[in-house]
């Protein structure tokens, strides 16, 4: 975890419109649902997060005071998310480490709440993919497919700032610096686009 806390970081104070006063349960607890919950938990968002059983408390303190934590024992997915307000959430966000875990959270999720739209973490991008037809997942994103590009521009000595996911793809928001011998030097933003399919948003 990063010594910045979440609600520090400036362009946390952007989100404060969109999430203030609403309401999200998190299943799981690690450290992607950490950094999650901190972000909504600065945008003013009531947040409710699900420790599974098994899961260690050590990330428990990096949640901070703004956030609801509960436990869900074993075998007791439905009643977790009852306790934790699912009916009157905005929506589910199944962030555990586990698959399996977060495809019991989603159906459990649509048996007690079908409304509520999901967001899923999936290690298996095929899963990824499937559960995004006909369930009430809103998104489910491949953990593989999103650290590629990242790993790929650590490699080149750049930085992927963002994955975004638009339709069946992921578009990279990537950070470099144009270096001698570069074959960006002296191309406009339409020639950069045109030869190499990449669109620069800011210099």
């Amino acid at each position: 975890q990063s010594g910045v806390r979440a609600g520090e970081r400036g362009g946390d104070r952007q989100l404060r419109p969109m999430l203030s006063g609403k309401r999200f349960v998190i299943w799981g607890l690690c450290r992607l649902s950490v950094r999650v919950a901190q972000a909504m938990a600065a945008g003013r968002a009531q947040v409710t997060v699900i420790r599974l059983n098994g899961e260690s408390d050590a990330l428990l303190p990096l949640l901070g005071a703004g956030v609801r934590t509960l436990d869900a024992p074993a075998g007791a997915t439905g009643e977790a998310l009852r306790a934790a307000g699912l009916a009157e959430a905005t929506a589910l966000l199944a962030l555990s480490e586990s698959d399996l875990s977060n495809l019991q959270a989603t159906v459990t999720a649509r048996e007690t709440a079908p409304n509520i739209p999901v967001i899923l973490r999936a290690f298996d991008p095929l899963l990824a993919d499937q559960l995004e037809q006909g369930w009430n997942v809103r998104r489910a994103y491949s953990v593989s497919a999103l650290a590629a590009p990242a790993f790929i521009a650590a490699a080149c000595g750049d930085t992927v700032l963002e994955t975004l996911r638009m339709g069946d793809g992921e578009v990279p928001l990537c950070r470099l610096t144009v270096r001698d011998g570069s074959p960006l030097i002296g191309l406009v933003a339409a020639e950069v686009k045109a030869r190499l399919g990449c669109a620069v948003l800011a210099r």
